[in-house]
């Protein structure tokens, strides 16, 4: 079960995933097994990235709530079908942890983006040679090391933290 936790990190009762929550595992389940192949990693990577991108919709947090920074939990963003990068971050890595991944294969990194001169928030799954990002602003995965144009700020994942 994919434990919620409010704006201040302490954790919360969700009570139960709205609806939606069935839809989405059984739409990326088909996605899976449309494959046809073993699941590797990278394929599932793909596909939550291909899903969020296509399913739910970007948009700033001042435009939804009302506010200049809000982190919303997934089942708010279920909900609400869209949010902003660290949303669609987080959502992300909800699916791929209910899809049977450890929490502690991703992280989600804070970059100054330089093309934007913006903040972004991306979910990084950690490799043993390159870490694969998942951004809502390009429609792929890619290597952290095909991008020049983020600057890393921190980084945190289910049990540690960097800063850069």
């Amino acid at each position: 079960m994919l434990k919620l936790f409010n704006r201040y990190g302490e954790e919360r009762s969700s009570g139960p995933l709205p609806n939606r929550w069935g839809e989405v595992r059984a739409s990326l389940a088909a996605k899976r097994d449309a494959f046809m192949v073993r699941s590797t990693i990278w394929n599932d990577l793909q596909i939550v990235q291909s899903f969020v991108k296509k399913n739910f919709f970007d948009a700033s947090e001042e435009r939804t709530y009302g506010k200049k920074e809000y982190w919303v939990t997934v089942d708010q963003m279920l909900t609400r079908g869209g949010g902003d990068c660290e949303d669609h971050a987080i959502l992300k890595w909800g699916l791929l942890h209910d899809m049977g991944y450890s929490l502690d294969l991703f992280s989600i990194a804070v970059v100054y983006n330089q093309q934007l001169k913006d903040h972004h928030a991306v979910l990084v799954c950690m490799g043993e040679n390159d870490n694969m990002v998942l951004d809502n602003l390009y429609p792929s995965i890619y290597s952290d090391r095909e991008q020049q144009w983020y600057d890393p700020l921190y980084a945190f994942g289910y049990s540690r933290k960097w800063y850069f």
